[in-house]
């Protein structure tokens, strides 16, 4: 027993001793012969923690994602100084190389964290979202992810939480990046020396217009797109070639007035904020000031402090770990986690992200002894070799369902399909044939016109397909946002001369005047998602409705919002006392967000309807999961399906909504 025990403390000593060596180890490797500038990874350092305490959900940093922004300031920087001084030293400039530094920088991290997502997406996720998380690999590996994610929905959607390798849609603008910047910088280095500056800035303004004019019309394809990013990272560039001749007294007021325009939108902006364009300038050039500054004296020791230096240098490999420690963690609970919690995962993202930054990507990252071209070989090949290993799991992941044997038979049914049934969902209300486009033409019945967003399309459905009331009820939608309704404060007016028709917003709100429903409705019910930001905004939205219209108007709340349902019962094995757990999953602080709503209807002289009763027993604590032939009625945490609808029909048959509705 005693040697036992000599042995295991000999051993522990060994393990804390390599520990020691490697951290050692890692912190010598990033003085940079060519010159190391701590202060950058000091800015790093900043540019992560935004992003870990937004994606963490500590509410004093609602802007938190703006760290991303500033990140591609440095990759801007670094970049463009790197090939410039390539350039300028030896004539020439090898792509070879550039791209095998590249990916030795940054594919090895990367394809640890994805092998470890497939192997956690295995034991945590549901079919549904591991066929996801097969694509998402896929994307990942080859570096367009951003196209996917675009593709599937915006950043901030419900179902980001369910998205493991969401955050790597960074790492492919970034590397998107440096396919066409390099070529371009060598252009203007070597045939328009005296004009590239000019060029550059006109590359960089032509995206920040274009990022301006997308987000009008696709927010998410601005918040996606590489071109529409480039303004960020050509900031980053511009500064290369800004001449340091400012003295440390002009450098410390520069560092803290960058330093004050990075803070700023980390602590005001928030999922409201139309982002990026003309917002994202304001970090960025806040990160810009912090790089031409970097090395005042005091000032800039906010930045070259060990602890800030030491955040930096892991920060690729700690931004790669975060998220997916998030979303299983928080997969894994099924419910909204704890202040403790939160620093729990932020903690363990340090752990992770130093383990994976010293035993993968610092390993890879070293240069090899022999020739540079037989080592980009070495490089390219092994690159190609490890995707398509990745890959082809990956793909069998998507093309076999996210492997559905995992889950009981019954439990499969019912959350067989899910996305033809989200589609499925639209059918009555989209299209100018469907049920829900078509003008009021029965006298007879109650003229209701719903208004709203996804929520809306749910409860037009409830009202639609239920025999019963619409036997004295006419239903109909129209579109509306939540987010949009900010524009009722601005051009409250149905005079088509006060209003300026473009983009998404303002096109609804076009449709909402000239909609000839609003007038002839007997009553207006709007559902929504309602987020706290528009509520400062719903007495010029109740205000409009009045000045077009005599109907009747129905705020209602916002819908109980859960764990996704296919997820919470695949991972608890069974129907029974499913509706137990979906009420525990249940997201409480909806509760509050609703007494808002309802204070401003009542302030505002409108019905409020609150939808939770019809979603929940309140009493016993329990929430409706599937139907009496035990199908679901959520395909997410919050919409509705089909069945769901007709579901939720017989129950607003049978409550107060129905008489408001008269």
């Amino acid at each position: 027993m005693a040697g036992s025990i000599a042995t295991t403390q000999a051993w522990q000593v060994q393990l804390w001793h390599h520990i020691a060596e490697i951290a050692k180890w890692c912190w010598e490797f990033r003085v940079d012969k060519l010159g190391y500038r701590s202060d950058i990874d000091g800015l790093r350092a900043v540019a992560v923690m935004g992003v870990l305490m937004f994606h963490a959900g500590f509410s004093m940093f609602p802007g938190g994602y703006v760290g991303v922004d500033v990140f591609f300031v440095i990759s801007g920087y670094l970049i463009t100084h790197i090939i410039r001084r390539e350039i300028e030293v030896t004539g020439s400039f090898s792509f070879l190389d550039f791209y095998a530094r590249r990916i030795r920088r940054l594919f090895p991290a990367l394809v640890a964290t994805v092998l470890a997502c497939l192997i956690l997406g295995f034991l945590l996720f549901t079919p549904q979202y591991y066929e996801r998380l097969g694509m998402s690999s896929i994307s990942a590996v080859f570096s367009f992810s951003n196209f996917l994610f675009w593709s599937q929905s915006g950043y901030f959607d419900a179902e980001s939480d369910l998205k493991p390798l969401l955050h790597t849609w960074s790492l492919s603008v970034e590397e998107q990046f440096y396919l066409f910047w390099p070529l371009l910088l060598l252009v203007l280095v070597k045939f328009v020396p005296r004009g590239k500056l000019v060029l550059m800035f006109a590359v960089g303004a032509l995206s920040l217009a274009c990022s301006i004019a997308y987000l009008e019309t696709d927010p998410s394809g601005a918040f996606y797109i590489t071109p529409l990013r480039a303004y960020e990272f050509a900031i980053g560039a511009f500064i290369t070639w800004v001449p340091n001749r400012f003295g440390n007294a002009a450098k410390e007021i520069l560092l803290l007035i960058g330093m004050v325009m990075i803070a700023v939108p980390m602590l005001s902006y928030d999922l409201q904020t139309p982002f990026p364009g003309l917002a994202a300038l304001i970090p960025c050039i806040g990160a810009a000031l912090c790089i031409y500054a970097g090395k005042a004296r005091v000032t800039g020791k906010l930045l070259r402090n060990p602890l800030a230096v030491k955040i930096g240098i892991i920060s690729y490999s700690l931004y790669l770990v975060h998220w997916p420690i998030y979303v299983f963690y928080s997969n894994y609970v099924l419910r909204d986690i704890s202040i403790v919690e939160k620093i729990g995962v932020i903690l363990f993202s340090f752990f992770f992200g130093f383990l994976l930054y010293s035993l993968v990507e610092v390993r890879f990252r070293r240069r090899a002894t022999d020739g540079a071209g037989k080592n980009n070989f070495k490089v390219f090949s092994s690159y190609l070799a490890a995707s398509a290993l990745l890959a082809f799991p990956s793909a069998v992941i998507y093309a076999s369902n996210g492997f559905e044997w995992r889950v009981p038979e019954k439990i499969r049914e019912a959350i067989a399909n899910i996305e033809e049934k989200r589609i499925d969902t639209w059918k009555y209300v989209r299209g100018p044939g469907s049920p829900g486009q078509q003008p009021f033409n029965d006298t007879e019945k109650s003229n209701v016109l719903v208004i709203g967003d996804s929520h809306a399309k749910d409860y037009f459905n409830v009202l639609y397909l239920s025999e019963e009331i619409r036997e004295s009820i006419e239903p109909r939608m129209l579109t509306m946002d939540e987010a949009c309704i900010y524009m009722f404060a601005i051009n409250k007016s149905p005079q088509p001369q006060e209003r300026q028709p473009e983009g998404r917003c303002e096109n609804m709100v076009d449709n909402f005047f000239d909609d000839n429903r609003v007038q002839s409705a007997d009553v207006i019910l709007y559902s929504t998602q309602w987020q706290s930001s528009a509520l400062q905004y719903i007495d010029q939205f109740i205000a409009s409705l009045r000045d077009v219209t005599d109907a009747e108007l129905v705020i209602m709340g916002r819908a109980a919002q859960f764990r996704p349902v296919p997820d919470l019962i695949a991972d608890f094995g069974r129907l029974s006392g499913a509706d137990v757990k979906l009420w525990e999953s249940r997201q409480t602080d909806i509760d509050d967000l609703n007494e808002e709503v309802q204070r401003a209807a009542e302030r505002n002289g409108v019905e409020y309807f609150d939808k939770l009763p019809l979603s929940c027993n309140v009493a016993r604590q329990r929430c409706d999961v599937i139907d009496e032939k035990g199908r679901l009625l959520y395909l997410d945490g919050h919409h509705l399906s089909l069945e769901g609808a007709h579901f939720m029909g017989r129950k607003v048959a049978e409550s107060s909504l129905l008489k408001l509705l008269h």
